[in-house]
């Protein structure tokens, strides 16, 4: 069974079950010309578990996940765009409240993602950081009930950036 000539784009509030997990969409696509914040942002139910997918948003398509009527509490947030500088905004942080976070991005990557002021915001919250450059694959599973990791939390705290950028 194919999925051909279907062409929707989900939009704000639509949801769709997979088994037992709800996929919440969260905004609109922003068509603005920026890419990032025409990322598709939704929430993974499963039992009493979330996830918060932001994709590459940035400060516009954050503002409009913020804006909804859903509910963003999380207890697990993949950082959006790779841990960079221009998205998981302070607002979004404290909307989703997340227990960890991961930030998925290539070791020396040439965007210097993650960067340092995520990571403070992430610290600084108290939210326990998996990283894909520090630790490859990063794997939460999820019963429902619990959330276990195939890692533990980084503790390094070191940003992306060059010799010269330090994390305070």
């Amino acid at each position: 069974m194919g999925y051909e000539g279907i062409t929707m784009t989900p939009g704000a509030g639509d949801r769709f079950a997979l088994g037992d997990i709800i996929l919440t969409f969260l905004a609109d696509p922003i068509d603005d010309g920026n890419l990032n914040d025409s990322s598709l942002a939704f929430m993974v139910d499963h039992g009493e578990k979330s996830f918060l997918f932001t994709g590459d948003a940035e400060e516009a398509l954050e503002k409009a996940i913020i804006g909804s009527s859903i509910d963003l509490k999380c207890d697990v947030y993949k950082a959006g765009h790779h841990g960079s500088r221009t998205a998981s905004s302070k607002e979004l942080l404290l909307c989703a409240l997340p227990d960890s976070c991961v930030i998925s991005c290539g070791m020396g990557n040439p965007y210097f993602h993650p960067h340092a002021s995520t990571l403070n915001k992430l610290r600084k919250a108290g939210i326990d950081t998996y990283r894909t450059d520090e630790q490859g694959t990063v794997i939460a599973t999820s019963d429902g009930e619990d959330i276990r990791f195939n890692c533990s939390p980084s503790t390094t705290w070191k940003a992306g950036e060059g010799e010269g950028d330090t994390v305070h």
